[in-house]
């Protein structure tokens, strides 16, 4: 069974690799041909160059290699089947079940390393890549002026030459458009000119000789300034700027260039504010129905942890862990010792638990004195009072209740520079505005949504309603966007961490499902070999992608979309094993074109079995 054994996983391992080389390949040569553009022309060395395309390999290959997997089964039982292998296998006795062991413990030995790969060299490749991109996206070339053309040098300079000589870069017939100083844009006319690259390798200066400069007057719009010169000096700075290299010492981490722990961490501690948000919504929907009856379904609650994250992440890497990693060793205390620690513990931890609800209480007795100040102080004097320096006039660089801090999205909306409501309700994040005197943030935000001052509770305009229903409505749709919000972004961590482990696992499935099918179309060749392969790794991506976007819209639990694509194909390919096994054929089909022969062919003898049963029946006399 050695011999088997070592003859199985040999016929797979030349498939495989000539499989995944020639699909790495075919991918790699797509994505240069849609990043050309961005590399060429900007003399990029080619050491970057290289980084790019290695960097690149990461993704590709966590694409490719399920698909290489499936082509190397495909191939490998479907040339055993042609060659008649399969039939000498099973007169030996050997089932395909037990052709198929060895090469399914390879499988789930390249699942578990492709889940390595996709957790640790594919996030860091890709955060490595995104700083290569954004390093040569700063990456300015030397310009490379048209003739009879406008140029545009940087977004507020322009020029327009009529010759250039490319020997001397003499330029003849310029016109310059400067609008770097808004208003009072300025345009240039010269004759000829030098364009040149200053010694430091980065400004541009051109040297023009015989012309004029017009501009506009500053605060005379209809003012026009005309100015003539024999010879005139233009710099612009930063025209050429080489290709750094930085550090890639950059903290921020987007989804795919987080490895599983880091995503568990930010999914614990976002799923809080996420249940936070959630019980405010609930309680909104709750009030809502009690003031006019209507009942709105809040969404399911999300888990505070992703179950297969923490069982990657603390019991198996963490038993890993502690096997290699020294443990630490704690001295022992006497028993005595230990009692009087224990004791000394519970009395600070009662001190410090009084000591806190002193705080809070000193805390909300000041809140609420200051709350009632607050009160008197806007009843007694509604209007700012004359003649007296500083009365009724906010305290600089404080906040005003009810209004928008300066420089926050609120106040950006209000100049007209933040996105226009949603649904006429406006979007109002926590921490953008101070709420009024004795209103959360829920409540001020709802007052606003209903058209309610939240100071004055004064209606801002005559349309809009006041009434107790609007305002539940107005929270219940505050605290709405501010959940799908937060809720987006919790299933999208939770989605990359089972996209993972589904992915990987696609290689055990594949191989499950392959065999079966490679048996049945044993002379099929190359062409179903292919055909096979793309038809089955067209429809499993297309329930992964379709799975993920019903998961980012939180219509189906991250679990459930990834790995539903899994579950389809595994039953299929246990189905179709037991089909294979429970046949008494030595599996000698043909291509496609003999599949339909033959099935024509059963259609005719059972319709010619069923006129021979009619005919023995004889003829039907009737009374």
């Amino acid at each position: 069974m050695k011999l088997l054994t070592r003859y199985i996983i040999r016929e797979h391992v030349g498939p495989l690799v000539f499989a995944l080389s020639a699909l790495t390949s075919l991918l790699m040569l797509q994505y240069v041909a849609r990043q050309l553009a961005n590399l060429a022309g900007k003399g990029l060395p080619w050491a970057a160059i290289g980084e790019f395309f290695v960097l690149s390999l990461p993704f590709t290959i966590a694409m490719t290699m399920p698909m290489a997997v499936l082509v190397a089964t495909l191939y490998a039982f479907g040339r055993m089947a042609a060659e008649h292998e399969i039939t000498a296998f099973k007169a030996s006795g050997v089932r395909v079940r037990s052709l198929m062991a060895p090469v399914l413990l390879c499988a789930f030995a390249l699942s578990i390393g492709m889940v390595w790969f996709n957790d640790q060299v594919l996030p860091a490749a890709n955060h490595r890549l995104r700083i290569l991109q954004q390093d040569i996206a700063r990456t300015k070339p030397t310009v490379a002026l048209r003739e009879q053309a406008m140029n545009m040098i940087t977004e507020m300079f322009f020029m327009r030459v009529a010759r250039v000589n490319a020997e001397t870069n003499r330029i003849y017939d310029v016109v310059i458009y400067d609008l770097s100083k808004g208003i009072e844009r300025k345009t240039v006319y010269a004759d000829s000119g030098v364009i040149s690259l200053d010694p430091n390798g980065r400004d541009m200066v051109i040297q023009l000789y015989d012309g004029f400069a017009q501009e506009f007057v500053r605060g005379e719009s209809r003012r026009l300034q005309r100015s003539f010169f024999e010879t005139q000096t233009v710099r612009q700075k930063g025209i050429a700027q080489g290709f750094e290299n930085s550090s890639g010492n950059d903290a921020f981490k987007g989804d795919r260039e987080m490895t599983v722990c880091e995503m568990h961490r930010r999914y614990k501690s976002d799923a809080v504010d996420v249940e936070r948000i959630r019980q405010e919504y609930v309680s909104n929907t709750d009030r809502l129905r009690k003031v006019s009856g209507q009942r709105i379904t809040p969404p399911r609650a999300r888990p505070r942890a992703e179950p297969l994250a923490a069982l990657y992440c603390e019991q198996f890497l963490g038993r890993i862990a502690g096997l290699f990693l020294p443990k630490k060793v704690e001295a022992q205390v006497p028993a005595q010792d230990s009692l009087r620690q224990d004791a000394v513990r519970q009395d600070s931890i009662r001190q410090d638990s009084i000591r806190q609800d002193t705080v809070r209480q000193d805390s909300l007795r000041q809140d609420s004195t200051r709350r009632d100040s607050t009160r008197r102080d806007s009843v007694a004097s509604p209007v700012p009072v004359t003649g007296q320096p500083g009365a009724g006039q906010p305290v600089p660089g404080q906040p005003v209740p009810g209004q928008p801090v300066p420089g926050t999205p609120d106040s950006a909306q209000a100049l007209g520079q933040f996105p226009p409501p949603i649904n006429g309700i406006p979007v109002l994040p926590r921490g953008s505005y101070t709420p009024a005197p004795g209103l959360t943030y829920s409540q001020d935000s709802a007052l606003r949504a209903a058209g309610v001052d939240p100071m004055t509770q004064a209606v801002q305009s005559p349309a809009a309603d006041t009434s107790e229903a609007a305002v539940a409505l107005g929270a219940v749709n505050a605290t709405g966007l501010q959940l799908i919000a937060a809720r987006e972004s919790l299933d999208s961590l939770a989605v990359e961490i089972h996209k993972k482990f589904a992915l990987s696992l696609a290689c055990f499935v594949f191989v499950l499902f392959g065999p079966p099918i490679a048996l049945r179309f044993p002379r099929g060749g190359v062409g179903v070999t292919i055909g096979v392969s793309i038809v089955v790794f067209g429809l499993y991506y297309i329930c992964l992608m379709g799975g993920e976007a019903l998961a980012d819209k939180g219509q189906l639990p991250a679990y459930v979309a990834m790995w539903i694509a899994n579950v389809v194909f595994a039953l299929a390919g246990v189905a179709l094993l037991w089909r294979v096994e429970s046949t008494t054929d030595n599996s000698r089909g043909g291509g496609f074109a003999e599949w339909r022969a033959d099935r024509k062919a059963r259609r005719a003898l059972a319709r010619a079995a069923k006129a021979k049963a009619r005919e023995s029946q004889g003829p039907v006399v009737s009374a």
